[in-house]
C-alpha cells in the first residue's frame, strides 16, 4: 500500500524536525 509508506514517511518527517527545532530552540530559552 502507498499510503502507509506516506504515513510512516511523514512520521518519519515529523519525529526528525520536532527533534531538530527542539535542539535548535533549546540554548536560546536558556
Amino acid at each position: 500500500r502507498k499510503m502507509c509508506a506516506f504515513a510512516w514517511a511523514l512520521q518519519y518527517i515529523n519525529l526528525f524536525m520536532i527533534n531538530w527545532f527542539y535542539h535548535l530552540s533549546w540554548p536560546s530559552t536558556e
